[in-house]
């Protein structure tokens, strides 16, 4: 399937239509891109122009088994994965298209306006950005992964 872009709630409907509201998935993998980096020469390219973060979700449905949301220009986010052996199954989740800014959260009770007021926050898994696209993954079930480093 090709990307999608989200440029408005409608957008964010449809994802959520297409993927049954994020129900009986698992995040699978999440990768993380700065832009910034060190040249050869050893002069330095400090900006962040790209602070992308990639994400694969995996659910229980043989017509949509998986997806990859790509957040570009990323402002914030909190990263809050469960301990070793613990449930990882989402159960709820936030995602919204508000003011050019799109909101994803584990949590439907998320409220953006409180992410710098209220300390709970750091206790799940959300993310803020400017930009966003998402694919079907047809064929993705299973632990093998999508942005394996192979040394």
């Amino acid at each position: 399937m090709d990307w999608q872009r989200i440029k408005s709630q409608a957008d964010v409907d449809d994802l959520m239509k297409t993927f049954d509201g994020f129900k009986s998935s698992v995040l699978t993998e999440l990768d993380y891109t700065s832009g910034a980096f060190i040249h050869p020469s050893l002069q330095m390219y400090p900006v962040n122009a790209k602070r992308r973060l990639r994400v694969v979700f995996q659910h229980q449905d043989t017509e949509v088994p998986a997806i990859e949301i790509v957040f570009d220009e990323m402002t914030r986010m909190n990263l809050r994965p469960r301990g070793t052996n613990q449930f990882a199954h989402i159960q709820e989740v936030f995602f919204k298209y508000e003011k050019g800014r799109i909101y994803w959260a584990e949590s439907d009770d998320f409220l953006p306006e409180k992410i710098n007021q209220d300390l709970s926050y750091g206790d799940f898994t959300w993310v803020v950005a400017k930009r966003a696209q998402w694919r079907v993954l047809p064929n993705h079930l299973g632990n093998n992964l999508i942005y394996e480093v192979n040394k």
